[in-house]
């Protein structure tokens, strides 16, 4: 449990340091770096929700509080999305058959930008035929992501589609195609942030929260290192698949090097 004044750790650890606002914090100008990860020390997950760790810089302590359902989520959000352009650029993607009819109504104008952006839907694992008379989009093929967030949903698969051709349009979003190259299949995901879709990052955003590590569950210590060691791997470690904060400075502790003995917080 925590108070103003003090950390108490289910009694194994207490420490009696001012805990610092928000305000403070910005006062400080203060800072969090991948290392602060990498060569951070875990001290213990607290009421099966967050990770304390210590990152020591000469005579400053850092506490650091991470939350484990936001730190997983942003790990199985990279991960997917990093395998995902892997499939596009090598060509391996998995395409499912949509054999339920599967029909969207279009205009004159949205016929000519379906026809125009067919090869980018299809590259994105979206496949479908265009029908003259009536004007139509039938869906032939979709990804395993699209299949389970889609499949027998025409108004939603509609929805998302006619978004990204808006965001092409307008340029939110650039075509894959143009990022292909010699060295594309040796670049991470974020180099094709600006390509993925709208709709992709929010369907993968959704299956990691739903895959992710809950508030509740109880993690060994290896675990959560493994967990803080995935982290510092990630494009974006600081927020979760949502845009959240995932990690908290909970205080910083100076200790004076005028001191002769070291001063032992007993952080274990």
């Amino acid at each position: 449990s925590y108070s103003d004044s003090h950390i108490n750790m289910n009694n194994k650890c207490w420490l009696d340091v001012k805990r610092i606002n928000e305000d403070e914090l910005n006062k400080l100008n203060y800072t969090i770096t991948k290392t602060h990860l990498s060569d951070g020390e875990i001290i213990s997950q607290i009421d099966k929700k967050f990770i304390l760790t210590k990152f020591v810089d000469n005579y400053t302590i850092t506490l650091l509080i991470l939350d484990q359902h936001a730190c997983d989520e942003r790990v199985k959000l990279e991960s997917y999305l990093q395998n995902y352009i892997n499939d596009i650029i090598n060509k391996t993607l998995l395409l499912k058959q949509v054999t339920k009819p599967c029909e969207i109504q279009l205009n004159e104008i949205e016929m000519e930008l379906f026809a125009h952006y067919e090869k980018e839907f299809d590259t994105w694992g979206v496949g479908y035929l265009l029908n003259t008379n009536p004007t139509t989009l039938k869906i032939t093929t979709l990804s395993e992501i699209m299949f389970e967030k889609c499949h027998g949903n025409t108004s939603l698969l509609r929805e998302v589609m006619i978004q990204h051709i808006e965001d092409l349009k307008t340029f939110k979003k650039s075509p894959i195609k143009k990022r292909f190259n010699s060295l594309a299949n040796i670049q991470p995901w974020h180099k094709f942030i600006n390509n993925i879709p709208g709709f992709l990052m929010n369907f993968f955003s959704s299956k990691a929260c739903r895959s992710a590590v809950m508030f509740g569950d109880p993690l060994t210590p290896l675990e959560c290192e493994l967990l803080v060691h995935n982290l510092t791997e990630c494009y974006l470690p600081f927020q979760c698949a949502h845009g959240r904060p995932s990690i908290t400075p909970l205080t910083v502790i100076n200790q004076s090097p005028s001191i002769d003995t070291p001063i032992d917080y007993l952080l274990e």
